[in-house]
């Protein structure tokens, strides 16, 4: 590295040689005897320094532990992030604890929560992490848990690193574990020292302290000390909260429906939403924060009761849905917002659906001659394939 002298160049490669573990505790260390041993006058001084000086010094990036692939950017985004909290935030009783465990579950063995699909939810390898569970008896944990595994129908050698790479706090159920109690605070840091997960997960928030939820100051000292053991132990910390009854399900805005102060999602770096979708049938990930890069599109989902997991549903499912329906009036044009209706689904995803099945030529997309007449209605109509031409309606079709 130019500019450097000698001895810190050795103290970097030292450093290189050393797992994240030990080369954060020889940086601290460093830290203190270079306070200990400077003069009167650079103890305390302020830690400025010249844009050129900073420059000249190459910053580690943080790294990341799970990724998303997004098209056409050429690195893939960071969604845990040693060093930063993931914060999931869902209405009460959404399953954000099955979805959470699914996706951990996998990531144990080095795959990605959906083994099909890799555009999201991507580790670089194998990851372990310790779970903190703080609700709920702790014999409805565990048979969750194991149903989950038996689903998995891992190999021998996979069940073996799925139980090395999922640790477990107490006995899975209610601990009365609280963060702002500087003793519990101290136990969870021991536990990261002496157990060296690569994430923390630790749900649900609410009850992992005593302070008001909705004080910014007491909620804030909560999550910079999670930040701090995420900084301190280069780990990643993934947290779970409950969101407002009103919320963005009332049409508000989607970042600020968790419940409690807003410094919760301010110091989280990536910020995802678990909700029903489809009248209830589906679950969706989508992403109202990413620090990192661009969020990925939204995932869909759907609960397995007998493995008790969840697999991922495709724009497929919603392709023969969608054709189902046309097809059920094949002379008849429906709008965007009618086939939405119709499925329960939003009008975001069903145009995309539509607009998927018009480009392959498995459904008539036609301009809507209302909008040619500027009376404001939708641009697009649609129509089953099996219904007349274009000459026999005396439509335009796209």
């Amino acid at each position: 590295m130019a500019g450097l002298s000698p001895e810190v160049e050795a103290f970097a490669a030292h450093l290189a040689t050393l797992d994240d573990h030990d080369r954060n505790a020889h940086i601290e260390q460093a830290k203190i005897l270079g306070l200990t041993q400077a003069g009167d006058d650079k103890v305390g001084a302020p830690p400025v320094r010249t844009l050129g000086e900073y420059l000249a010094v190459k910053m580690p990036e943080a790294p990341s532990l799970v990724k998303a692939v997004i098209p056409d950017l050429d690195e893939p985004t960071g969604q845990v992030v040693r060093g930063a909290i993931t914060l999931t935030t869902s209405p009460g009783g959404k399953g954000k604890t099955v979805m959470s465990l699914t996706r951990i579950l996998r990531w144990a063995i080095g795959q990605s929560m959906f083994p099909t699909y890799d555009g999201t939810f991507k580790p670089d390898g194998p990851i372990k992490t310790l779970l903190i569970e703080n609700e709920g008896a702790p014999g409805f944990f565990q048979s969750r848990l194991q149903r989950q595994v038996d689903g998995m129908r891992l190999s021998p050698d996979e069940l073996t690193m799925i139980h090395d790479n999922v640790l477990i706090w107490g006995d899975g159920g209610w601990s009365n574990l609280k963060l702002d109690d500087p003793e519990n605070l101290a136990m969870v840091k021991r536990a990261v020292e002496e157990f060296e997960p690569d994430c923390v997960f630790l749900e649900p928030l609410r009850g992992l302290h005593r302070g008001e939820e909705n004080s910014n100051t007491e909620m804030g000292n909560v999550v910079d000390d999670l930040n701090g053991i995420a900084s301190m132990y280069n780990i990643g910390v993934l947290l779970t909260h409950h969101e407002r009854k009103s919320g963005a399900e009332m049409g508000g805005d989607e970042m600020f429906a968790v419940r409690g102060g807003g410094v919760l999602t301010d110091l989280s770096a990536i910020v995802e939403r678990f909700k029903s979708v489809k009248a209830g049938t589906l679950r969706e990930v989508s992403w109202t924060k990413s620090r990192f890069g661009p969020a990925p599109a939204p995932i869909r989902m759907r609960f397995d009761p007998v493995r008790w997991c969840y697999d991922m549903v495709t724009l497929n499912d919603s392709d023969s849905q969608v054709l189902q329906i046309l097809e059920e009036n094949p002379a008849e044009y429906y709008k965007v917002a009618d086939v939405a209706e119709l499925t329960n689904e939003t009008e975001e995803i069903t145009r995309k659906v539509l607009n998927s099945l018009a480009k392959d030529g498995r459904v008539k997309r036609i301009k809507n001659p209302q909008r040619a007449e500027g009376r404001g209605s939708s641009g697009y109509l649609y129509q089953s394939k099996t219904a007349g031409d274009a000459a026999a309606t005396g439509m335009e079709f796209d």
